[in-house]
């Protein structure tokens, strides 16, 4: 396992059309239930100078059906973004970031009527060698027969939380052809970027508002 640090020479204009190795790129996918819209987000890095726009694409829709594997039915995923790492250049640089629009649902089968609240989210700890592990909630996943009730937060049925963690540890390392899982820290370039080696899924749910922070929409 390697730990490389991205060091992009400042002014450097990045741009999602032509990939290099070492760039971050940050991948957001959009889900709503009615109103109610979240969004999750990823940092990855490319690993080979050979990755075209395409592959990135292909990383992006990657992210996006491991998490419609955990999700129920109900939940609708209408967008990804991918983005260079400092998506608002200067000069402004259109191709800093792309958008693809689908209407794909969750693919877990529920009858609405006994899904947990959206407030109610299960927690993955996205961990690197040295540092801080990285922390993803999702929304939307849970019924009352996947978990034990507790007055602090719900234990998940070891089954389901099986399931769940095949689908989301398998985007740690590389998830994909010439992109790897990363943490990227570092304003405005990344500094400091870390290779997720390991995704554990927690057995107790978190609660997070539907207006917490974690859930920035950002639209573009």
């Amino acid at each position: 396992m390697h730990v490389i640090d991205a060091i992009l020479q400042e002014g450097t204009i990045m741009s999602v059309e032509n990939p290099t190795s070492g760039e971050v790129f940050t991948v957001r996918s959009y889900k709503q239930y009615l109103a109610t819209q979240w969004a999750n987000t990823y940092e990855i890095r490319c690993t080979d100078d050979d990755a075209e726009r395409s592959d990135l694409v292909n990383a992006a829709l990657a992210i996006v059906n491991a998490e419609r594997a955990i999700h129920l039915n109900f939940v609708n995923f209408f967008r990804a973004v991918i983005s260079t790492y400092q998506p608002d250049s200067r000069p402004y640089n259109p191709s800093s970031f792309t958008t693809i629009d689908f209407s794909l649902q969750g693919q877990v089968s529920s009858s609405g009527s006994n899904s947990l609240p959206l407030t109610t989210c299960v927690f993955a700890r996205f961990t690197a060698e040295g540092g801080r592990s990285g922390k993803r909630f999702y929304r939307g996943c849970l019924t009352e027969g996947d978990v034990d009730f507790g007055m602090k937060g719900h234990f998940i049925f070891q089954s389901r939380r099986d399931v769940i963690q095949a689908a989301i540890g398998a985007l740690s390392g590389i998830f994909s052809p010439y992109f790897e899982m990363v943490l990227a820290r570092g304003t405005p370039t990344p500094t400091n970027v870390r290779r997720v080696s390991l995704i554990s899924i927690a057995e107790q749910t978190s609660h997070r508002k539907l207006d917490n922070r974690y859930f920035d929409m950002r639209m573009r």
